[in-house]
């Protein structure tokens, strides 16, 4: 006996509210990386909050999927999805197209805006060991990020 195919219409709508909330994520995703390279880190925490939760719902949504799917007596992974979409038509495939090129957007803005975020602790950590040694001597730093050797300690250095 043949699994019990799934209804086209359910999996269209599973697979558009996944992409939506993919997309949504994407967006957030573009605006921390513009924060981040603008040198922004006050909407950081507030976009890390949103983040976490549209991260929540797209769980949610694959959860969805991979139920409407597990209930067809399909794989609940990639091949399971790519034989229903078969099934269900072009519309699906299509869906299933975007959400699988938005996937890989997210992923490499998620890669990217770590590598931002990384690089800026550092930026942070350095900063913090400058003004915390206690010679005079060493170098600081303009606003342009130039070394300026012996220049003037900041008022802690003053007083």
């Amino acid at each position: 006996m043949t699994a019990p195919p799934v209804p086209a219409d359910r999996l269209l709508e599973a697979l558009s509210r996944e992409l939506a909330a993919g997309l949504e994520f994407e967006a957030l995703l573009d605006t921390e990386r513009a924060e981040l390279l603008g040198g922004l880190a006050d909407r950081l925490p507030e976009l890390a909050a949103r983040k976490t939760e549209l991260a929540r719902r797209a769980a949610e949504c694959s959860g969805a999927r991979r139920q409407l799917l597990a209930g067809a007596g399909l794989a609940t992974g990639r091949a399971g999805v790519e034989h229903a979409c078969t099934a269900a038509g072009d519309a699906a495939g299509r869906v299933l197209d975007e959400l699988t090129a938005c996937a890989r957007r997210v992923h490499d803005l998620l890669h990217h805006n770590e590598l931002l975020v990384n690089l800026r602790l550092q930026q942070v950590s350095a900063a913090l060991a400058l003004l915390n040694q206690d010679q005079p001597e060493a170098p600081t730093y303009s606003p342009d990020g130039r070394s300026r050797l012996g220049a003037q300690r900041s008022v802690r250095a003053k007083a």
